[in-house]
């Protein structure tokens, strides 16, 4: 199944038409991440899943974007987990979800240090260190 997946997605097996389409995907996913940096770093209202990804981020992870994207991911992933075991139908992940999972964090800590690199995290809340 994985080989089949693989194979239609491989850049060959494409028109040319797709191919910039996947393009465009790409760069929707790598402007969500420089959005969440900027938004973060504002800090006016954060998605729940950003606002998580954060606190991860500065409370388990020394400031880690990286790491704390990736382990945002783990209820998502659990649910998807689920869905599949129940109905056997691998459809909730798609070349972006894919991209989003390895490089969405990395993106966010690099525009973190490129993007309006004067703006710095303000007031975070990530509750008590114990």
């Amino acid at each position: 199944m994985a080989s089949t997946v693989l194979q239609r997605l491989s850049p060959g097996q494409l028109r040319w038409d797709d191919r910039l389409l996947y393009r465009v995907k790409l760069c929707r996913v790598a402007l969500i991440g420089t959005a969440i940096s900027i938004y973060q770093r504002v800090n006016l209202v954060l998605h729940p899943a950003d606002d998580l990804m954060q606190i991860l981020r500065f409370k388990f992870f020394k400031g880690n974007s990286n790491i704390a994207m990736w382990a945002s991911y783990i209820p998502p992933t659990i649910m998807a987990i689920i869905a599949f075991a129940m109905t056997r139908q691998f459809t909730n992940f798609g070349i972006g979800t894919i991209f989003a999972f390895l490089f969405q964090g990395g993106i966010t800590g690099i525009a973190d240090k490129t993007i309006f690199p004067h703006v710095t995290h303000q007031a975070l809340d990530v509750g008590k260190n114990e």
